[in-house]
């Protein structure tokens, strides 16, 4: 009981140094109890994020992912947002997978789908199945366009590897449109 009274006092004078903005002193209160409080060691997290030390943060919350509490299921959110930031695509789009597969997790407005969809096509995978379906589940939000946008980008993309373009012989192309004559006349001084 007094482990519990402790890490909630310790989150309280958390969050007030986090109001204050004074983040490497909340991060001290939050540190305190995260080892026995998952809310901590999720503030905690954040608080090194907010800090800058986006390696730090994003190990924090991997080590909370596991499981199906509010904190695993907003940590998993958190690592998949910090993960791309960090240029780890890949790691980035399993997590997002992790994240609309979870039944609490709620989206209406469909951030979560393009997010998704962005880390997929940055890591190189195939967004073609998934964009679709997004794209006509929240086809009324602001998301849409931008889900729609990768998927063009996919399509293009999947079509140049499959058939690159012809590039016209530039010798052969100045034949056939020759400069005119005031473009020749533009380059002589008189």
């Amino acid at each position: 009981e007094d482990e519990l009274l402790m890490s909630l006092a310790s989150i309280k004078a958390g969050n007030a140094r986090y109001r204050q903005k004074e983040f490497s002193q909340a991060l001290k209160y939050y540190n305190a109890v995260s080892k026995i409080n998952p809310e901590a060691a999720l503030k905690a997290a954040w608080m090194k994020e907010l800090l800058g030390n986006d390696k730090d943060a994003l190990n924090g919350y991997l080590m909370m992912i596991g499981g199906s509490s509010k904190e695993a299921s907003e940590a998993r959110r958190r690592a998949a947002i910090l993960s791309g930031k960090l240029g780890q695509w890949a790691k980035s789009a399993q997590l997002w997978s992790k994240v609309i597969e979870d039944k609490s997790y709620h989206d209406p407005s469909g951030r979560t789908a393009f997010e998704f969809i962005k880390v997929r096509f940055k890591a190189d995978q195939s967004i073609k199945n998934i964009a679709k379906r997004a794209i006509n589940k929240y086809s009324e939000t602001p998301w849409a366009d931008d889900m729609a946008y990768l998927y063009f980008l996919d399509a293009l993309k999947t079509s140049l590897l499959e058939k690159p373009p012809l590039l016209p012989d530039p010798f052969e192309y100045m034949k056939k449109y020759p400069a005119s004559e005031l473009l020749d006349s533009a380059v002589t001084v008189h």
